[in-house]
């Protein structure tokens, strides 16, 4: 690559550098506006989007050995949801990465590795991605919302 390519190569990014960050910029803005308009509803619900993830990866972890020596691996998907629920004692917009482990031929969920953390708290990449997830994640506070009010309903006939 010549060093004109490699002038030219710079010019351009630094074009597009700035313009991502100006945008980015309203990145938290939109994000607190949604928070905000989510929160005055007053759900008091967890839910986690689970497609479309925010981030993935697969990995084999050493679970042990076997009778010869020789290493038992398992598969894991970790991914990185978008959810409504509390940190630091807020409800709010969260992330969190979750393990999932090769199981009788699915997926199970196994644990979560790290969160919840707000949703305004994680990388520029994490947040943007975020952003697609945000009808998801009203479907899921409707879904669930919806399932509360019928147990609840359901309850309220058992003891009349």
């Amino acid at each position: 690559m010549t060093e004109v390519e490699v002038t030219r190569l710079l010019s351009e990014l630094a074009e597009t550098a700035e313009t991502l960050n100006r945008e980015s910029d309203s990145i938290n803005d939109v994000i607190e506006r949604f928070e905000d308009k989510v929160r005055a509803l007053n759900v008091g619900i967890e839910v986690w989007v689970q497609d479309p993830d925010l981030a993935s990866s697969l990995d084999e972890e050493q679970i042990g050995e076997d009778a010869g020596g020789n290493p038992l691996m398992e598969k894991i998907w970790y991914r990185t949801q978008l959810g409504f629920g509390r940190a630091f004692d807020t409800w709010g917009l969260v992330v969190r990465r979750v393990c999932y482990t090769w199981d009788a031929g699915r997926w199970v969920l196994t644990r979560e590795t790290h969160g919840p953390s707000p949703l305004r708290d994680v990388s520029r990449q994490l947040r943007i991605a975020a952003l697609a997830a945000f009808p998801a994640l009203l479907k899921n506070l409707q879904r669930e919302a919806a399932a509360a009010v019928e147990a609840i309903q359901n309850a309220k006939k058992l003891v009349r």
